[in-house]
């Protein structure tokens, strides 16, 4: 079977116990059989080389190190070994072993540990996620700033979850070709950096949930192919910027449990794809603008526990026709019905309203 990995390949067991696993792949591979037809492999045609090798939700277990015969699969082009349970090993670094890699997933895994400075090897990426199932793993600042160097190729970079505490380098505009950059609890501190709006390929950002301040950067207007931005629970101040109005792809606007202040800009109106906004716990002032009750693809609106004011017709949100899930909570709100009117206080959740 030439291409082919020994039969030992992986040295993990599969326990069904030990996470979800709908389809575990390694149960149903036979020794005496063509490892190319086994479950989550891809063979080259031509060559028979093992160039895909996809073991996620498996269910494997068990500890992971350099000696691993999957370390020996070097012409491999996609590795998949997301949602497995690899007893908090560390990232080999092994990984270098595979030059020709465009795919790699080690999410939620269980590993551990520091990131192998050996990831940097792997030039070829396209698609990089490492966001752990713990939150036991590190990747200092520069580690990030070489990353940006010399994976210039990907579009694709989820580290979500690892603790990096520092600032967000500028060498992350290197990294021209990035339509998806999800940073999200990676306890990252300072300024939005204006570098961020060079990504202009950028299609889904989420940098929640560290520790980011100031406002938020002008630079953001030139990120127009954005469907989904996610900055909430950062300490970001200052006004929501006109121009997010011009963000006309914005299907998911997350910017909850922050220090926003000022008016709900009725720019926001514009967003005719808007499917979820969510500014809860800030500081709005002001009343909602009509123009967010003319937004028809509106799902999920969530504003509440904020300092907004005046009053709300029941019936503009019932007209609302994709509308399900509204909270209005912890306002100065007055939500008017055909009968009476009740302050958004007093209604926790307005729920399934279509």
């Amino acid at each position: 079977m030439y291409g082919c990995p020994p039969p030992r390949i992986p040295s993990w067991k599969s326990n069904s116990n030990c996470c979800s696993c709908p389809h575990p792949k390694i149960s149903s591979w036979k020794s005496n059989s063509n490892c190319c037809s086994w479950d989550g492999i891809e063979c080259d045609e031509e060559t028979h080389h093992v160039i895909g090798l996809d073991l996620s939700s498996s269910c494997l277990y068990g500890s992971i190190n350099s000696n691993n015969t999957i370390f020996r699969l070097v012409h491999l082009e996609s590795l998949n070994l997301a949602d497995n349970c690899f007893s908090s090993s560390q990232i080999p670094p092994t990984i270098r072993n595979f030059p020709k890699l465009r795919y790699l997933n080690l999410s939620s895994s269980g590993f551990s540990g520091q990131v192998p400075s050996e990831i940097l090897q792997l030039t070829k990426l396209s698609s990089l996620d490492l966001s752990p199932s713990i939150d036991d793993m590190f990747l200092n600042e520069e580690l990030l700033r070489s990353l940006a160097q010399n994976l210039t190729g990907l579009e694709t970079l989820v580290i979500s979850y690892i603790n990096i505490s520092s600032t967000v380098p500028n060498t992350l505009a290197n990294l021209s070709h990035l339509t998806s950059l999800v940073l999200n609890s990676c306890a990252l501190f300072g300024k939005l950096p204006f570098s961020l709006g060079n990504l202009r390929r950028l299609i889904y950002l989420d940098l929640s949930a560290n520790n980011f301040n100031g406002q938020i950067s002008s630079s953001f207007a030139n990120l127009t192919q954005l469907t989904y931005l996610s900055l909430g629970e950062n300490h970001i101040n200052g006004t929501i910027p006109c121009f997010f109005g011009n963000l006309t792809q914005v299907a998911t606007l997350g910017l909850s449990s922050n220090q926003l202040s000022g008016p709900i800009p009725s720019s926001l109106g514009n967003l005719g794809k808007l499917t979820v906004l969510d500014l809860r716990f800030n500081k709005f002032q002001r009343e909602i603008p009509e123009s967010l009750f003319n937004v028809a693809s509106l799902n999920r609106l969530f504003l509440a526990h904020n300092n907004l004011s005046g009053t709300v017709e029941f019936l503009k949100l019932l007209k609302l026709p994709n509308l399900k899930r509204v909270d209005l909570s912890g306002s100065n709100l007055d939500v008017i019905t055909e009968t009476r009117t009740m302050n958004a206080s007093s209604i926790p959740r307005l729920e399934h309203l279509g």
